[in-house]
């Protein structure tokens, strides 16, 4: 596609969408962005502090977008992994967390950036055909500005002010989570789990579409773990949100398509 194919792409008129969910969370999305690189931003009420996981694309400013639910009030935001669709406005956030594993690539712009799928080889095409996957030649049917360039296109680099691993508690105002390693899409994937309410917000170890593995064995260890978690509700990093049975579904269908 001719690099200026874009030029005619419409002006968005609003460049996220939320969505309020129970347990004073609120779901940020970006509609313009395609399906294959969307990602989830969770906003977490917390009482006197607001917990931000993930950052989205970072086409838009988020911390604009999320003014009125911030309230003035201290942000601790975490990256679940360091792929560029979840950290894009993570650097907009005084407080950043992440796995020690991904707090170089989050420092770097997540490493790789871009929003053309044409910036993708063929075996990653291939890959991503094969689980269902449709990459097209733009990821955006859209530009937040009449300004904007997708050449020009960037994650701006992150250096954490923290980090989070295995065992960690992680206290946002009156909230607690435990921080699970979740490796296997990437190697310092994280989720945060609620055990006051069950509630899971998971990144991309796990969510309700085609799931992507960089290491099969490593990912096998953290699938069966998440199986076996009691969990009322998860939130992962792509695609809607669901409860423990089709948690259970997803992970016994990636099982059984990935035998030992």
């Amino acid at each position: 596609m001719p690099a200026d194919a874009h030029d005619h792409l419409p002006v968005a008129g609003r460049w996220f969408s939320r969505v309020a969910l129970d347990g004073g969370v609120t779901l940020i999305t970006e509609p313009h962005v395609d399906p294959f690189l969307r990602a989830n931003v969770f906003v977490v009420d917390c009482g006197s502090e607001v917990l931000v996981v993930d950052g989205g694309c970072g086409i838009a400013s988020l911390s604009a977008e999320i003014e009125d639910l911030v309230a003035g009030r201290p942000v601790t935001a975490v990256a679940s992994h360091a792929h560029y669709d979840h950290i894009g406005s993570l650097h907009e956030f005084a407080v950043c967390l992440v796995h020690p594993a991904e707090a170089a690539s989050l420092a770097n712009g997540g490493d790789f950036a871009t929003l053309r799928g044409t910036d993708f080889d063929e075996v990653f095409h291939a890959m991503a055909a094969s689980i269902g996957y449709h990459v097209p030649d733009i990821l955006v049917d859209a530009v937040p500005t009449p300004e904007f360039s997708i050449d020009a296109y960037v994650i701006t680099p992150t250096t954490p002010t923290g980090l989070l691993d295995e065992g960690d508690v992680l206290v946002v105002g009156a909230r607690s989570f435990a921080v699970l390693h979740t490796p296997g899409h990437s190697p310092g994937g994280i989720a945060l789990l609620e055990r006051a309410t069950g509630m899971l917000i998971a990144g991309d170890a796990v969510y309700d579409g085609p799931l992507i593995d960089d290491d099969v064995p490593v990912y096998r260890r953290t699938i069966e773990r998440l199986r076996a978690l009691d969990v009322s509700v998860v939130h992962g990093g792509h695609d809607a949100s669901f409860d423990q049975r089709r948690l259970v579904e997803i992970c016994d269908a990636w099982l059984a398509a990935h035998p030992t």
